[in-house]
């Protein structure tokens, strides 16, 4: 039986997909369970149509992750802290870091920012920025002591 996917399926295929598959998994589990529907002329334009429009949504996120990173690439971020000799009393976070580049009018999820290990002294680091289509962008970071 001809079906077209409303969910990625794990070993049957993508949202969208017309694909064929036994009857019985078609009629006891993919359509009662809203995961698929019968491959009708009219469900298979409007699984064409969804495409086109999450490809579109899609190609302006990329558009605008790479305008942000362009923006955010090079930038320096001076974050003060405070500090016992060269120590941070506990460590820089991702929120923080999200937050002093939000100061710059700059705005991303701290999921995005990513730290090979918690920051813990002064000093000055390498931060990327990696968007999920793989956009990058590296921002300067200074640690200085709060005065």
């Amino acid at each position: 039986m001809k079906v077209v996917l409303l969910d990625n399926i794990k070993g049957v295929g993508k949202k969208g997909e017309v694909k064929e598959v036994k009857d019985g998994y078609a009629m006891n589990f993919l359509i009662p369970n809203k995961k698929a529907t019968m491959a009708t002329i009219g469900n298979i334009k409007q699984a064409e149509l969804e495409i086109k429009k999450q490809t579109e949504i899609k190609r302006k996120e990329i558009k605008k992750a790479k305008k942000l990173a362009s923006e955010i690439d090079g930038q320096e971020i001076i974050i003060g802290v405070k500090t016992q000799g060269k120590k941070l009393f506990g460590a820089l976070t991702k929120k923080e870091i999200k937050k002093a580049i939000e100061e710059k009018n700059l705005n991303i999820s701290s999921g995005k920012i990513i730290l090979a290990k918690p920051i813990k002294i002064i000093g000055d680091f390498k931060i990327d920025i990696i968007w999920d289509n793989y956009i990058k962008a590296t921002i300067k970071l200074k640690v200085t002591s709060e005065s």
